[in-house]
């Protein structure tokens, strides 16, 4: 291909030249493409700082495919939706069609070091947002040595922030340390189905950024030994970044067409109880009416 085409770009510009030139040249433009064909690996993976310094050398949970099938769909319905809540100011929900799909996204603390490890990243990216985001939540699966996890947890995350359009190959700007509360829900079958949990958690200090990159690590210690899968979804961009292995232990290391299911949220707003709001609301009147009176004696 590329040979065909060096040739043909050249034989255009010099249409007067002779058949031994032509001849020397289609050699030399031969020796040139098998030179770049064979040099060039096209299904390269990109290679991450030192920095990172992931480990991938971890026991991948044993997973039976069939088990991420998603069954019995409400009538009428072609997929699952799962909204954000009513405070997100950037909200790539969780959608999911037919089955599941996702990347494990954890670190764990290296023995006799302290060292925070890596095993597994996810980056992906949020845009447009007017205002600060002072909490998040998001979606995904939970491992532990006995297979899927399903009953509430209250974990540790990183989170790491960039401010930079390639965020990957530079280290995150802002790291961010929270609790997230996690409540599963089954999918599926009513007796057996799959547990998905929705995490919600307080950041200690607002995203003030209007767009960026993202990446939400569980921190896995010997007392919580989960494994974390954030759940894709076809909402966003379809565009993130992978250095780790998928539900299917298939190794990622590049940009993929994929979303991720998070929301970035403003404070929740206080509920005001209806005896309160009724309250307020006779105050109201009861003035209004006193200074109509008053003004019209």
């Amino acid at each position: 291909m590329v040979f065909i085409l060096i040739l043909c770009i050249f034989v255009i510009s010099q249409i007067n030249l002779t058949k031994i030139q032509i001849m020397k040249t289609s050699i030399l433009a031969l020796i040139i493409s098998v030179f770049l064909f064979t040099n060039v690996d096209i299904n390269a993976q990109i290679s991450l700082p030192p920095f990172w310094n992931i480990d991938t050398t971890w026991a991948k949970p044993k997973i039976d495919p069939s088990a991420l099938q998603i069954q019995n769909y409400p009538e009428n319905d072609e997929y699952l939706w799962f909204d954000c809540p009513p405070n997100t100011i950037f909200g790539q929900e969780l959608v999911l069609i037919e089955g599941i799909y996702g990347i494990f996204s954890f670190a764990y603390i290296e023995e006799g070091t302290g060292d925070t490890i890596p095993g597994s990243l996810v980056i992906d990216n949020f845009y447009d947002l007017n205002s600060p985001a002072s909490r998040i939540s998001f979606w995904g699966l939970l491992f532990n040595p006995d297979g899927l996890y399903d009953q509430p947890v209250s974990l540790d995350f990183m989170i790491a922030l960039w401010d930079q359009e390639y965020g990957p190959f530079e280290e995150p700007d802002q790291w961010l340390s929270v609790t997230a509360t996690g409540q599963p829900f089954l999918i599926g079958d009513p007796e057996d189905g799959l547990p998905i949990y929705h995490f919600e958690a307080d950041l200690p200090l607002s995203i003030n950024s209007n767009e960026g990159l993202i990446s939400i690590m569980q921190l896995a210690n010997e007392d919580m030994p989960f494994l974390f899968v954030w759940l894709a979804t076809p909402i966003g961009d379809q565009i993130s970044f992978v250095y780790g292995f998928d539900l299917f232990n298939n190794f990622i290391g590049d940009f993929i067409p994929v979303d991720f299911a998070y929301c970035l949220l403003t404070p929740e707003a206080i509920p005001i109880n209806n005896w309160a709001l009724f309250l307020g609301i006779c105050l109201i009147i009861a003035f209004t009416v006193f200074r109509f009176r008053r003004y019209s004696a």
